[in-house]
């Protein structure tokens, strides 16, 4: 049987995964549009941003999901460090030059 701990941690890493496939998905569109290289499109603040959103979920929901103590303690280091970096692309994108 599944508990609500386990079908939260599985529903935030497959809302990650999402939207990170989302986010690759529309600048590849983008990019065809364009003319332009996938890569150019994803070192953009907006696709940068997104990415690292869902990153952050995937590993929120792999701390919660894995019974490993080492493993759980990595996954929310890069949880942390995934967050610290969507908190200082937002503010980038506040503050005007």
């Amino acid at each position: 049987m599944i508990t609500v701990t386990q079908f939260v941690a599985s529903g935030l890493w497959i809302l990650g995964l999402g939207i990170i496939l989302a986010s690759w998905s529309m600048a590849y569109y983008q990019a065809q549009y364009r003319h332009m290289c996938v890569t150019t499109l994803l070192k953009e603040r907006r696709f940068d941003a997104l990415v690292t959103f869902g990153l952050f979920l995937v590993f929120t929901g792999w701390v919660s999901a894995d019974s490993r103590l080492w493993a759980s303690g990595v996954w929310l280091l890069l949880a942390v460090i995934a967050l610290l970096r969507f908190i200082f692309l937002l503010r980038r994108g506040s503050v005007s030059t």
